[in-house]
């Protein structure tokens, strides 16, 4: 929403017609742009505004049964998640090594 406001055209669209030596610019400057997001911290785990999780495996393991419940309703097999939900859950406390939350890009990549 926040491109349709500035100057300059959409990647997708002019990134191929530059030569490929000038493409590590762009990426060093796409990088440098998602390094300072990254570097917001936040009160809780979780979407800016809400809800908020005391851990990050609190956060995942519970977006994963909401996932999980959402394919239930439609009638199309959670199995699959729920077993991803199960091994973040037993090994929760690799997700928990994430200790202090941030804000995070969802889809980096060109078109976003």
């Amino acid at each position: 929403m926040i491109q349709t406001y500035l100057d300059g055209v959409p990647a997708p669209e002019q990134l191929g017609t530059y030569p490929r030596t000038v493409w590590p610019t762009f990426f060093r400057q796409l990088g440098a742009i998602t390094r300072s997001v990254h570097d917001v911290r936040g009160p809780h785990v979780g979407p800016v505004n809400g809800p908020g999780y005391g851990t990050w495996s609190e956060a995942m393991i519970t977006s994963l049964e909401e996932i999980a419940a959402d394919l239930d309703d439609a009638g199309l097999d959670a199995a699959d998640v729920r077993k991803v939900a199960a091994a973040a859950a037993h090994d929760r406390a690799v997700l928990d090594e994430v200790a202090e939350p941030s804000l995070l890009t969802g889809d980096l990549w060109t078109v976003h």
